[in-house]
């Protein structure tokens, strides 16, 4: 399928009492170029700043009677590198992970609603994100569970600022902001008044 090397069912449905007119399942390796260029998972977890190498993919692609569309996708994250820069969370290829995803798309192709569950080395994040449909921008993530290292946090929810940052509320037992402030200044060793 375009050049990714793959199994592919194609199903179509000619009657419009069926909820789906086009049914694609795709099963293959896809390397990172096919990934945000063929698949469009061109956004974290998928995109280059976050994950480089090949996934195994089980991709379900439907398309409705109204023109929306879903994506369904089930990547074995097993050989790639996983990186979440902002908090030094990273997975190294030969790791076990798995990621699933669907993402649904309006008449206009442009995102609306993405539901996603994150299993990678000793991360686990599961929630979803809602898009502006005018131009796909995010508006809303919301987050079930998100654990790794030192964190857990049972709930969250993040908003874009204008600014281009954003605005976070988390909730859960604990949120390590060690590798945050050693990122913020640059490795710098922050003290209090007395050092």
């Amino acid at each position: 399928i375009g050049t990714i090397p793959a199994e592919l069912v194609w199903r179509e449905n000619f009657r419009d009492t069926t909820e789906e007119r086009s049914r694609y399942v795709l099963r293959g390796r896809v390397n990172q170029e096919q990934r945000l260029a063929e698949l469009r998972l061109d956004f974290p977890p998928f995109s280059a700043d976050t994950m480089r190498g090949p996934t195994d993919a089980h991709v379900v692609y439907s398309v409705f009677h109204d023109d929306r569309s879903r994506l369904e996708a089930a990547l074995d994250l097993s050989q790639a590198f996983l990186s979440w820069g902002p908090v030094a969370w990273s997975k190294l290829p030969g790791t076990e992970g798995a990621v699933s995803i669907t993402l649904d798309l309006n008449a206009a192709d442009a995102p609306t609603e993405m539901r996603f569950d994150v299993r990678a080395g000793d991360m686990a994040a599961k929630g979803q994100a809602s898009f502006d449909p005018r131009g796909g921008g995010v508006e809303r993530v919301r987050l079930e569970t998100l654990r790794f290292a030192e964190t857990n946090i049972e709930e969250a929810e993040l908003t874009p600022l204008a600014d281009g940052g954003w605005n976070a509320r988390l909730a859960g037992p604990s949120f390590d902001l060690a590798p945050i402030f050693d990122n913020a200044f640059g490795g710098v060793t922050l003290r209090d008044g007395n050092g």
